[in-house]
């Protein structure tokens, strides 16, 4: 699976592919699923997690992380960002909870593109 993150607040030390980040402000984490990842200390960490497989993935969205992969965690410096970010996350959410919609499948998996999409956007810009 690919995992997207977004550590709102708290502080987490993390290692990707053996490598070791300290997070301590906002911040977007990508990791393919060939990654090898842990946490090494989490405290008082709020955010949100993506996971999703390759073949729930836009093919084009999925091109572009397979060839820009691997990717360093981004610290989010606007609050405009942020909160884009935040509100997509919920919206998913939000869109996930709403088992009994006649479309629920392809709203949930274009909602999630649409995240994927935002998140990779965010880290073409640095």
């Amino acid at each position: 699976y690919h995992l997207f993150v977004l550590q709102e607040s708290g502080f987490s030390h993390t290692e990707i592919d053996f490598k070791k980040y300290l997070i301590d402000k906002p911040t977007i984490i990508y990791q393919s699923p060939n990654q090898v990842h842990r946490a090494l200390k989490v405290e008082h960490i709020s955010g949100f997690i993506l996971t999703i497989s390759n073949e729930n993935l836009n093919a084009d969205y999925l091109k572009l992380l397979q060839r820009n992969t691997p990717i360093e965690p981004l610290t989010l410096c606007s609050p405009t960002d942020l909160a884009i970010i935040q509100a997509c996350f919920l919206l998913c959410r939000k869109l996930y909870e709403r088992k009994d919609d006649k479309l629920y499948d392809l709203q949930l998996k274009d909602s999630c593109n649409t995240l994927v999409a935002l998140l990779r956007s965010q880290f073409l810009k640095q």
